[in-house]
């Protein structure tokens, strides 16, 4: 069955091309540039953590957590795929229906 969280999805600014997460037609961060001057596309989720933390829960298991900076420019706060330190590339996945950033990603910036 495919994944209903990949390709992971944004909207690129037609006017200065700026990359932002999650689809919105609010405005654009950068221009403020709205409606259709915002167009969806799709987001390799290939990235570098740039910092990340371990949660520990009551029930005794491990979260792991990483800003993880896009290829495509975002930065978003996400489930990592273990304790992965700030500087390794990772990619996104679907695992079991939530999305996880595993180490090994594409190019990342």
């Amino acid at each position: 069955m495919p994944s209903t969280l990949l390709p992971l999805r944004g909207v690129r600014c037609r006017r200065c091309d700026l990359v932002a997460t999650p689809v919105q037609s609010f405005g654009c961060e950068a221009c403020g540039a709205h409606g259709p001057d915002l167009e969806e596309t799709d987001l390799t989720g290939d990235g570098v953590v740039l910092n990340a933390v371990d949660v520990h829960r009551r029930d005794a298991a491990t979260v792991h957590i990483g800003s993880v900076h896009l290829a495509e420019g975002p930065m978003l706060r996400a489930l990592l795929d273990g304790a992965i330190p700030a500087g390794t590339p990772v990619a996104a996945t679907d695992v079991d229906g939530v999305l996880v950033f595993a180490a090994g990603g594409g190019s990342g910036r």
